[in-house]
């Protein structure tokens, strides 16, 4: 609000500071997105998880059909948050293109499907070893967090002071970027945030190499030594199962085709893609 105040009274004045604001305002709004991310992982999918392994355990019985269509809806706000912080963020690079309604359709394929999996995957198999379950993410959120706070200008330089001209790393141990590298790496469980500038092919690809990896490790585990002796529970685990893995090639096979054809970068006929 006070940065769009500052544009407006500037903007009526003629002063050439109008631009220094705006880009103020757009930055903070990357960082107000990314928040948004944030606090929706960290309540939205992890209460989903929570349900969806209580109806492996308890059968039909603990949900309806409105249920499931909730479950539905909750993994496709998970998405759209995902695509808010990609525009928000494109929108504060001035010499990159906007994100287009197609790019944006295909997006939402893309984390719904991956997003989509992995709670599946996590609550499947939350619902056979719940112990092994807890520690496996517990080792993933700490490997990640180690990950995400040893990125050259990254996490060092969230929210931070608009006077300080350049990126800077502390030389030691800072407590709140720590605390704020380890909160973020809760949402790397489901998906990968870019929060950083510069190139993130290499990101992306180790990333999905390495869910894959996890993914198709908990389904090889559950398929031969999960145990269900109630028969509603193991026709569900089938289908749920399928379920995932469709939902995954979905989102893989459309993150590809975005960026082969639809990425705001590329010079595409069949998208018109409007520079800021």
């Amino acid at each position: 609000m006070y940065y769009g105040v500052k544009i407006r009274m500037y903007g009526i004045n003629g002063n050439e500071d109008n631009l220094r604001y705006y880009n103020a305002m757009v930055k903070d709004n990357v960082n107000l997105t990314l928040l948004i991310v944030i606090r929706s992982f960290l309540f939205s999918a992890l209460l989903l998880i929570l349900k969806m392994t209580l109806f492996f355990n308890q059968g039909s019985d603990s949900v309806t059909h409105w249920t499931i269509l909730v479950w539905c809806y909750t993994v496709i706000s998970l998405a759209w948050n995902m695509i808010g912080y990609q525009c928000a963020e494109r929108s504060a690079q001035p010499d990159k293109h906007r994100i287009t309604k197609f790019g944006q359709g295909i997006m939402l394929l893309w984390y719904s499907g991956t997003i989509g999996a992995r709670i599946l995957l996590i609550a499947i198999a939350a619902s056979q070893w719940p112990l092994y379950t807890f520690l496996g993410c517990m080792l993933n959120w700490i490997l990640w967090t180690a990950w995400i706070y040893n990125q050259k200008d990254g996490a060092h330089n969230f929210c931070r002071e608009l006077t300080r001209s350049e990126l800077t790393e502390p030389a030691h141990l800072d407590l709140w970027t720590f605390l704020f590298s380890a909160v973020l790496a809760e949402v790397y469980t489901f998906t990968l945030v870019n929060f950083k500038e510069g190139s993130t092919f290499l990101r992306y690809c180790f990333y999905y190499v390495l869910m894959t990896l996890q993914n198709g490790t908990v389904l090889i585990l559950d398929i031969y030594f999960g145990s269900s002796t109630d028969e509603f529970s193991v026709t569900y685990l089938y289908i749920f199962r399928i379920l995932s893995i469709l939902l995954f090639i979905t989102g893989i096979v459309a993150m590809l085709i975005y960026y082969m054809f639809v990425h705001a970068k590329v010079k595409c006929y069949a998208v018109t893609c409007c520079p800021v």
